[in-house]
């Protein structure tokens, strides 16, 4: 199966925006000037949009925006943890959408950014036209502790955790072992720390994807410790949120329409995150997809995006 998905487009612009404490945030602006304004909000924290991410919007219908999140991808410090929580991420936001004269926009987010957009349109309700996440993920304690902890999706997967574990350092609070090698320990102590971490991400990620090759193509050593180092970081300090996770006040969803999209299969955010947040926000629609895991990349969760977006701006331009 092959995801339907629009042709590959190239950006029209590209910049980095300063959001304060020696951040700088790269974005782009691609598709129709004059459509949807719609802002992709990638996951982790720390992973970084990529040009793909384009090809679930309209050209024609959207004005999309894609950047990375503090520190993710292209903006810089690289890695950069200080002055690096939803608070900060929340401002960057409009920031960015004041920087661009945007009045309203369209939140499309997965995984973690589906937490974002929620805590931003729970901050900004009036700036947001309307959401469509995938694979949610709230930011609770039992998220995390699903994550990581051995009552969770270890008991799936045990060999991989056990590895996941051992690598910590600390078997009784692994994500505590791994900030701390990751923020005080050698370059190689790190990036053996990040490749444990983005082991036992993997392992859990896409059950019904293939799973790579030996030797296959390894992603740049320094982009997989900056990425791991922020999704740590988040993990080390639970997200610097309460028991409530992102939802700290979802009557301000009340007023905002939206699609939730979640695979029947996903390991890494169970279905029940999903009925969770419709049940606190019942004007959106619920999507389970039977056939699918967790990540974008797979073609059913792809193709089921796309859908959604061409709805929502039928919806909007209607």
């Amino acid at each position: 199966m092959q995801a339907r998905l629009y042709p590959e487009i190239e950006a029209d612009h590209s910049d980095m925006l300063p959001v304060g404490n020696g951040h700088r945030l790269w974005f782009e602006t691609s598709g129709n000037p004059d459509g949807v304004p719609a802002v992709f909000l990638h996951g982790g924290p720390g992973s970084g949009c990529q040009a793909g991410h384009r090809r679930v919007f309209d050209p024609d219908r959207y004005r999309t925006v894609l950047y990375d999140q503090r520190g993710a991808g292209r903006s810089l410090p690289s890695g950069g943890t200080g002055h690096n929580n939803p608070d900060e991420l929340v401002a960057d936001l409009e920031q960015l959408r004041q920087s661009l004269g945007i009045e309203q926009w369209v939140l499309c987010g997965g995984s973690w950014g589906v937490a974002l957009a929620l805590f931003y349109a729970q901050h900004h309700p009036a700036r947001v036209a309307a959401m469509v996440l995938r694979g949610v993920f709230l930011s609770r304690p039992q998220d995390l502790a699903w994550f990581v902890g051995e009552d969770g999706a270890a008991r799936m997967f045990p060999e991989a955790y056990g590895r996941f574990v051992q690598a910590s350092g600390e078997p009784k609070n692994p994500v505590c072992g791994y900030h701390r090698t990751l923020n005080e320990g050698g370059p190689e102590q790190a990036l053996t720390a990040a490749r444990a971490w983005s082991a036992w991400e993997s392992a859990i990620l896409a059950p019904t994807m293939p799973i790579p090759e030996p030797g296959g193509i390894e992603p740049d050593p320094a982009v997989t410790v900056a990425r791991v180092r922020i999704a740590v970081h988040y993990a080390a300090h639970g997200f610097f949120l309460d028991h409530r996770g992102v939802l700290v006040d979802p009557v301000q969803l009340a007023g905002i329409t939206g699609i939730i999209i979640h695979g029947r299969l996903d390991l890494l955010t169970p279905a029940e995150n999903a009925l969770a947040l419709h049940s606190v926000w019942p004007r959106a629609e619920l999507r389970i997809l039977a056939d699918c895991g967790h990540t974008l990349a797979e073609p059913g969760m792809a193709t089921a995006v796309r859908e959604a977006m061409d709805q929502t701006a039928d919806r909007i331009l209607r």
